[in-house]
């Protein structure tokens, strides 16, 4: 066997490079957990938690059991394409295009070259309306080559796989019959998605080693992670596939949510992302919630404005009396993001320069003259940290140390620390580089560069906020909606 470690960096033994990791030089980990835990970078529209819990309480499938749930819900050994994420994200897309429904479709990336060509929901549903129509002979060859990927029709051939006849048996067997439009797509839909489940079924090896056949991983996590202890009663009126929420489905969420204490803190920015009127757009709304803690403390009528969003829904009062500590998770979250996308920008410039040192007066120099926008957040943010947060670290850093977070623990103290002693950000800055072993002191106002990093890294941010805006904003939509 090939040893790992022998190959060049950054490759591994499929000869590929292997994505970099992001650096950690300024944050220890982000604080999701705190303001919207199970939401990740990745993540897929609110119907799909709704999606898997219809899969759990209402077919009994094992969602943990789902590794191609992409292309079947398997159960008992038994495949069902017509509960597959492919069959509910074309049919969303269909909808899409003739409703006032949001499309939700997923895995256009995930799908795309090992299976599909690129924008491969739209030509599939063009040519399931087609076929749909039944007035002329459909041509599956054309069929196939219009929508399946060179590599996958390749992969077939070397497989002695032949799709065309595969599908023209399963589709041609059931042409759709009804008399209502929408009801022949559904149907074309299904015996499509039947119809690949078939030619899968005669070759295992189409699959690959690397596609990722689940696609909704992201959302079934959340499912288990964060609504896995309510119970099944509760989260019923969630198990269904209508691509809509209503207000009784709403009421059931926000239930949920309020019944764990993960959930609560989901709810919290809920009703904090509310207050802005999620239904416009979601920049504009992320930058307006770097001062979400400001407002929530300057306007009076704050939780009133923000809970009016969810029309008839009662917003539990324990909620609402959380949201002065949720304000300071958000802040605490901007400040570790805006820091790690200063601290990469500013040794990118270090690494140009050919310098491997960082002193103080660098610091200085950056945050005065840089045009990075981050450096005006993350000021405003320490001083808001100085002003008003400076309580709330000692119970903070108590509750890390309980969940044996001592090195996130050891951070906080540091940046506590800092706040107590009124240091100003650079120095503040400068502590908590040396704290991420990003810089080790050589001598009084000297530093080393001793983390590797990489100077193509992406720019951070408090990662996430634009999901959380997502949800917010189906949340609010479905309390008006019945």
């Amino acid at each position: 066997m090939v040893d790992e470690k022998l190959l060049p960096h950054p490759f591994y033994l499929s000869a590929t490079k292997r994505k970099s990791e992001n650096p950690r030089l300024f944050r220890p980990k982000e604080l999701r957990e705190y303001v919207f835990p199970g939401l990740g970078l990745v993540m897929y529209d609110l119907f799909w938690v709704k999606y898997s819990l219809y899969l759990k309480l209402e077919r009994n499938f094992d969602l943990a059991k789902q590794d191609r749930l992409f292309l079947w819900a398997e159960k008992n050994g038994k495949k069902e394409p017509e509960e597959s994420v492919l069959y509910y994200s074309l049919l969303s897309r269909y909808f899409s295009q003739i409703k006032e429904i949001k499309d939700v479709s997923v895995g256009k990336r995930a799908a795309s070259g090992w299976l599909f060509k690129k924008k491969w929901t739209d030509r599939i549903i063009h040519e399931i309306e087609i076929f749909a129509k039944g007035t002329d002979e459909f041509d599956f060859q054309e069929f196939v080559d219009k929508v399946f990927s060179s590599e996958f029709k390749t992969k077939c051939d070397r497989n002695e796989v032949d799709l065309v006849p595969i599908l023209e048996e399963s589709m041609g067997a059931n042409r759709p019959s009804s008399d209502d439009t929408e009801e022949r797509v559904k149907e074309a839909i299904t015996s499509f998605v039947k119809g690949l489940g078939k030619v899968f079924e005669v070759e295992e090896d189409l699959h690959g080693i690397d596609n990722n056949e689940v696609v909704i991983g992201p959302n079934i996590d959340f499912t288990e992670r964060v609504l896995g202890k309510v119970s099944d009663s509760d989260l019923q009126p969630l198990a269904n596939t209508d691509y809509r929420f209503n207000k009784r489905e709403i009421k059931a969420f926000i239930h949920a949510l309020n019944s764990t204490e993960k959930g609560s803190y989901l709810l919290r920015s809920f009703i904090l992302i509310a207050y802005f009127n999620p239904t416009s757009t979601g920049n504009s709304i992320k930058d307006k919630l770097r001062r979400v803690s400001h407002l929530y403390k300057e306007d009076e009528n704050f939780s009133n404005q923000a809970k009016s969003k969810f029309k008839g829904i009662n917003i539990p009062e324990k909620i609402l009396e959380g949201l002065e500590e949720s304000c300071f998770f958000w802040d605490l979250n901007f400040f570790l993001g805006d820091g790690e996308d200063i601290a990469r920008k500013l040794l990118n410039e270090k690494k140009k320069e050919e310098k491997s040192s960082l002193s103080l007066k660098d610091v200085e120099r950056y945050f005065k003259n840089s045009k990075n926008p981050k450096v005006d957040y993350i000021e405003e943010i320490y001083k808001r940290l100085q002003e008003r947060w400076q309580t709330n670290f000692p119970h903070f850093i108590e509750d890390l140390k309980e969940r044996n977070e001592s090195d996130v623990a050891e951070y906080m103290e540091i940046l506590s620390d800092c706040i107590e002693g009124n240091l100003e950000i650079e120095e503040a800055f400068m502590k908590l580089l040396e704290n991420q072993d990003t810089i080790e002191k050589e001598a009084d106002d000297l530093y080393i560069i001793i983390k590797p990093y990489s100077d193509s890294s992406p720019s951070a941010s408090f990662y996430a906020v634009n999901q959380a805006i997502n949800w917010t904003r189906r949340v609010v939509e479905g309390s008006r909606n019945g």
